[in-house]
């Protein structure tokens, strides 16, 4: 099977995530459509080449070695039925559909503003829709799967279907998606709201996070998932007194116990290196194993 024209080759990912760091892509694909991205998948399967997605890349680490795969962008994806300055369009007056590529925060922007009410409590949320669904990102007030109707997705077969909420396994930063790669969500959303009060809303959220967590640096945001019950991933750390250690350029920000920051040209080495050591901590001193949040876009190499 040919190439599909618009796949590049040997693309820096250090430039397509936020912490920074990563090597080299054998190839890359932004594609702007279903059709295309279609495409681009039954290529990489034909040629046996493993496929990593990447959205915004806020939660996601490269490798620094080459990565002999296909990275596959979502943040150029759009739906054929939206225009160009459209964030979602409605399925019916209380439900909507949006892109993958969408960023999450554009669109509790463009709902808010229209006074659509049911993810304003995801202010400050970094991520695309299909990363932030795949991830069922959330914060305090709950988890984006409490408004998802349905996901739009590519599976194996590269079919594209739409599949009920119903059918997957939400639970707490995971949705139970797998290797299905999502191209639109619908959302369940309450017409007629104020708009005023959804954007304070929002606006106090984002504040409040921009208050006590690195949002203005690089970084790798959430490591860990949180325990179950009793403290949190960054509490524990900071219980560890494991807060400012460093390795490389990387460092646990001293904001917030469960990010890690890049200082100083910090590699992805760096980065495992201090995430063994505060799985290592943690294990020691609280019995805790530590469930990481962040994604490697390959297998991490044994020590």
């Amino acid at each position: 099977m040919k190439r599909p024209e618009g796949i590049k080759t040997d693309i820096e990912m250090k430039k397509c995530s936020w912490f920074r760091s990563g090597g080299l892509s054998r190839y890359f694909s932004r594609p702007k459509s279903i059709a295309e991205m279609i495409d681009v998948i039954r290529w990489a399967r034909s040629e046996s080449h493993e496929i990593s997605l990447l959205g915004l890349g806020a939660n996601m680490l490269f490798p620094d070695e080459y990565f002999d795969g296909l990275v596959l962008q979502t943040t150029k994806l759009k739906s054929t039925m939206l225009k160009s300055n459209e964030n979602f369009q409605f399925f019916n007056e209380s439900e909507i559909d949006v892109s993958a590529g969408v960023q999450l925060e554009r669109l509790v922007n463009s709902l808010n503003s229209q006074g659509l009410a049911g993810l304003e409590n995801l202010a400050g949320i970094p991520g695309t829709i299909g990363g932030s669904v795949w991830g069922n990102a959330g914060a305090g007030h709950g988890s984006i799967s409490e408004r998802v109707v349905a996901v739009q997705c590519i599976d194996s077969n590269c079919e594209l279907r739409w599949i009920s909420a119903d059918e997957f396994e939400w639970s707490y930063r995971y949705s139970g998606i797998g290797d299905h790669i999502i191209c639109a969500v619908r959302f369940r959303v309450e017409p007629n709201s104020d708009p005023v009060r959804l954007q304070e809303s929002s606006r106090d959220l984002k504040a409040y996070k921009e208050s006590v967590q690195p949002y203005e640096q690089k970084s790798t945001g959430c490591i860990f998932r949180n325990p179950e019950s009793g403290p949190g991933a960054g509490q524990l750390i900071d219980n560890a007194g494991l807060k400012g250690w460093t390795v490389g350029g990387a460092k646990i920000s001293e904001l917030h116990g469960n990010f890690i920051v890049n200082e100083s040209d910090a590699t992805t080495a760096d980065v495992l290196e201090l995430v063994h050591t505060i799985e290592e901590k943690i294990f020691s001193q609280t019995g805790i194993r530590l469930d990481r949040e962040v994604i490697l876009a390959c297998q991490e190499k044994s020590r």
